[in-house]
């Protein structure tokens, strides 16, 4: 074997190959292996997480049926029967609950006695969603639970070691409010912190009210002791919301916003499912528009279709999943 020659060439996607007798000189055969492009590693830390997910939202389901097997609540042999824990199933056996949707049952549930079946169904359906435990000593049981006070003193406390901010008066009347208030703020009302002097850290404080009104942010432009060693360029806040691991920095960050986000919701509901149905109900009335004000439709499906994190919605109008996704 000693007079054959091996030649490759060895690219992105493919391995080009020759062998050689350099004794006869004489080319014995050539090819090529193709092969698939190698995936991004950011398509695979995407992928890494949709996985995770899925396997804590398995995990957490687990969890609650075992918690009604060990309690006797019900029998392994009930809960193990085909479609005992789907909504829509309806069979000589298993009925449909009367509810339209499973956030009507959940709303119903809170004032009036259910069936076993039917309090699992609901329990099931929040099961699905991560929560969090950052809020622990907020009173849900209030209005009054999230103040801005509150968030202004959370505010400073999360960013008092990357961020100083020297004219607090301006800048919680001209920003803090705004933003708890709406929850968000324009873009352009960020970017125009650079020349107001509340901060000499600008850059830094936009990247966080980029975080924080829902953009995309540079963490390093934050500080090198906030940024990720896995993620270079911009990142958004749903997409570390999905990360196993956070520093204490950004999982404030993400109190912050989701302090916002109840705090909304408290304004006029005791309980998230309570919004759901009222949106639910409201994406019906905007059915109804498509034939009786074709313009107010379309405006009303622009505005959904904007939240929605859907590549092509088509006429789909998703509303719930935006509300517990965040």
């Amino acid at each position: 074997m000693e007079h054959f020659t091996l030649g490759l060439d060895i690219g992105i996607t493919s391995i080009g190959w020759s062998v050689i007798d350099t004794d006869q000189g004489k080319l014995i055969d050539l090819g090529v292996h193709l092969f698939e492009e190698a995936n991004p590693a950011s398509d695979a830390r995407s992928n890494r997480c949709a996985r995770r997910g899925i396997r804590r939202r398995k995990w957490r389901k687990e969890q609650l049926r075992r918690a009604f097997i060990d309690f006797g609540v019900l029998s392994r042999e009930e809960i193990e029967q085909p479609g005992y824990l789907s909504y829509t199933s309806d069979t000589d056996t298993l009925h449909r609950p009367k509810d339209e949707t499973v956030y009507h049952l959940r709303k119903r549930a809170l004032y009036e006695k259910v069936s076993l079946r039917e309090l699992l169904l609901a329990l099931y359906n929040i099961c699905g969603t991560r929560g969090h435990f950052l809020m622990e000593n907020v009173n849900f049981d209030s209005q009054e639970g999230i103040t801005f006070d509150l968030f202004r003193e959370r505010f400073y406390e999360v960013i008092v070691d990357v961020i100083e901010i020297l004219d607090r008066d301006t800048f919680e009347q001209t920003v803090l409010r705004p933003l708890f208030e709406q929850g968000k703020l324009p873009k352009k009302e960020i970017n125009s912190l650079k020349n107001t002097g509340v901060t000499e850290d600008a850059e830094a404080l936009i990247q966080v009210l980029c975080l924080l009104s829902g953009y995309k942010a540079t963490l390093t432009k934050i500080s090198e002791s906030v940024a990720l060693p896995d993620v270079s360029g911009t990142v958004d806040l749903l997409t570390l919301i999905k990360r196993d691991e956070l520093n204490d920095f950004l999982e404030g960050i993400i109190e912050l916003h989701d302090m916002v986000e109840v705090s909304k919701i408290l304004q006029q509901y005791q309980y998230i499912c309570e919004a759901a149905v009222d949106q639910l109900e409201r994406v019906k009335e905007i059915y109804l528009l498509e034939k009786s004000d074709p313009a107010a439709y379309k405006e009303e499906v622009k505005a959904i279709h904007s939240k929605m994190k859907v590549t092509d919605p088509k006429h789909k109008l998703r509303v719930v999943k935006n509300i517990e996704s965040k």
